[in-house]
């Protein structure tokens, strides 16, 4: 019999060291309360983002080719006019003539813009530089993930015409520039 006693005796003393931490003293009648815990985890958000990018497009000062008239002269013997004509004309590039180009991006990332020499029409030459041939315009999303409204970014450039060279037989256009829009990696 000590034997048992001695059993269960062990066993009481090892169930109360191992349940410890759930004990709370309750007189009877009466009744204990304990916490249930657990762990708060949030998973990393998702985020869709979106691109939306505007090119504004202006023209500043005056580009212009002047022609000689054509001549034309009375021949006496044929009784016509014999007609000369000019063909060589001089360009006038106003100072400060040039491209203007604003890109304004509504995008939560950020946008890299990239300008492309121009591409002339057939026979002509056109002579300039940039102010900036590459920039990045930042992301709209100035408040990181808040909800609060971000902003438009812009970013600007010109292209700035110096020289010409070629001939036109009329007016309009004599050359596309072109913006390549990209996404910036990092």
């Amino acid at each position: 019999m000590k034997k048992t006693i001695a059993i269960v005796l062990t066993l009481v003393l090892a169930l109360s060291m191992s349940l410890g931490t759930l004990a709370a003293e309750v007189s009877v009648p009466g009744s204990g309360t304990t916490d249930i815990n657990a762990e708060y985890k949030k998973e990393t958000p998702t985020v869709n983002h979106k691109y939306y990018v505007t090119i504004e497009w202006g023209f500043e000062g005056k580009l212009t080719y002047t022609v000689e008239k054509d001549t034309y002269t009375w021949n006496t013997d044929k009784l016509t006019y014999d007609k000369e004509l000019v063909t060589d004309g001089t360009w006038t590039v106003e100072n400060g003539t040039k491209v203007t180009v604003k890109v304004s991006n509504y995008s939560d990332l950020p946008v890299k813009a990239t300008c492309a020499d121009p591409d002339p029409a057939e026979g002509l030459t056109i002579t300039g530089n940039y102010d900036k041939q590459f920039f990045t315009v930042a992301s709209a999303a100035t408040n990181g993930l808040d909800t609060v409204k971000g902003a438009v970014q812009t970013g600007e450039t010109a292209y700035n015409i110096t020289a010409m060279s070629g001939a036109i037989a009329k007016s309009g256009s004599i050359g596309t520039l072109t913006v390549k829009i990209e996404t910036v990696e990092g």
